[in-house]
């Protein structure tokens, strides 16, 4: 493992000096032609061999050793909320050794443990705390109540544990997974399990119900409930008190005592069409219903390129031109009045945001971050990310935990 990572930071490097450099011009080019300011953000790396407790890597059988991070595989990041903030996984990579000739990677994840990391300084420093079977994969917060899911990847099974005190403490609230709250105690959750499919792989299947009461008694959500959410993946929102779906070029609002409807036809951007893959979204931090939409007629791939559409504001966010060279497509991610994305220009990251809903738009390069995983965090003006940071020229780059801090714009 440590040889390929080494093989693969050079190579990296390698096509960055040889030819990235003219894309990453041809793309500041264009950036500046559109008006898009050049800007740097707060970023600092966190190692994870600092934390209390926390051991190097061991790979291959224990002949090597490598940064801590590389025990884990990262699904949840969660940014500093004033208060606290968390990242977390599984040990999956660590158990690799012991799985290698008994099962691979289905070995894996029946023997991986679910971590959380939490940090009270704004990731000065983090502590570990090691929970039970399966990989922490998401937090929801209400009321000062943290709700953290664990899912076993074997068993299809969701957890959710529950903290009062920041995540000092946290005790288990039972096999279920939170989908979305009104408050500590009125919230929709599923109940799931594995079943074999048609090629005999164990398939999740979710039931979905309603508590008021914290989970002491609930009630199987309606099926008309149950069906409007499946136009968006079984995607729960809440929108002044009411769940709001998209529902067939509509915006529904449900109230969910009563099952009253209310209903609000969409008249979509010209030349735009709705990403219907994630229907109507109601953002954290600002509570505004936004959905996000692409060009019309073009598939997901390099020339994709999202927008965001505030449709109660008649807003749509969009950026201006396509960037050369990009190979992604081009996704937002929305967190209070942040809109942005990453994207590798030759392996170099590109971080494009605006805090003003499209009137003006700033970019930065990231030559020290090379790598960075699908699992992002996105809020209160911060970006958490595990990335490959490269070294000095020539020298191995390093997995590490990276922290941006947005400032403020004028």
């Amino acid at each position: 493992m440590l040889l390929i990572l080494t093989g693969i930071t050079l190579l990296i490097i390698a096509i960055y000096f040889y030819e990235g450099g003219d894309a990453v011009t041809r793309t500041q080019k264009r950036l500046n032609a559109q008006g898009v300011s050049m800007q740097k953000n707060g970023w600092r790396e966190f190692n994870l061999d600092n934390i209390p407790g926390e051991t190097p890597a061991s790979l291959f059988g224990g002949m090597t050793k490598a940064e801590a991070i590389l025990k884990y595989k990262l699904e949840l990041m969660y940014p500093f909320d004033g208060k606290v903030g968390f990242y977390g996984g599984s040990d999956r990579p660590a158990t690799r050794d012991k799985c290698r000739n008994n099962g691979g990677l289905k070995c894996r994840e029946k023997l991986e443990t679910a971590y959380l990391f939490r940090s009270t300084d704004d990731g000065k420093s983090f502590i570990r705390y090691k929970l039970e079977h399966g990989i922490t994969n998401g937090i929801k917060k209400s009321e000062g109540r943290y709700f953290l899911n664990v899912y076993e990847e074997d068993t299809k099974r969701d957890k959710t544990y529950i903290s009062d005190d920041f995540g000092e403490r946290w005790r288990k609230l039972g096999d279920i997974k939170i989908e979305t709250l009104w408050s500590k105690e009125k919230f929709i959750y599923s109940v799931s399990k594995a079943v074999p499919n048609e090629v005999q792989v164990n398939k999740k299947v979710s039931e979905y119900f309603y508590t008021k009461d914290g989970g002491k008694t609930s009630q199987p959500l309606p099926q008309k409930i149950v069906a409007y959410a499946k136009e968006a993946s079984m995607q729960f929102y809440i929108y002044h008190g009411k769940l709001v779906f998209l529902v067939e070029g509509k915006l529904k609002f449900v109230d969910i005592d009563t099952l009253e409807e209310e209903e609000m036809a969409l008249e979509v951007p010209k030349g735009k069409e709705i990403f219907q893959y994630y229907g109507a979204m109601v953002d954290d931090e600002s509570q505004e219903i936004y959905v996000k939409l692409s060009d019309k007629g073009v598939k997901v791939g390099k020339n994709f390129y999202e927008s965001i559409w505030y449709p109660l504001l008649n807003i749509q966010v969009a950026f201006p031109k396509h960037i050369p060279d990009n190979k992604q497509g081009f996704y937002l991610n929305v967190a209070g009045s942040y809109i942005g994305a990453r994207v590798r220009i030759k392996g170099y990251l590109l971080h494009v945001w605006t805090m003003n809903k499209g009137k003006k738009w700033h970019y930065e390069m990231l030559p020290k971050y090379l790598f960075d995983t699908t699992y992002t965090g996105y809020g209160n003006n911060r970006i958490w990310m595990e990335a490959l940071v490269l070294g000095e020229r020539g020298k191995r780059g390093k997995s590490m935990f990276v922290m941006g801090k947005i400032k403020e714009q004028e």
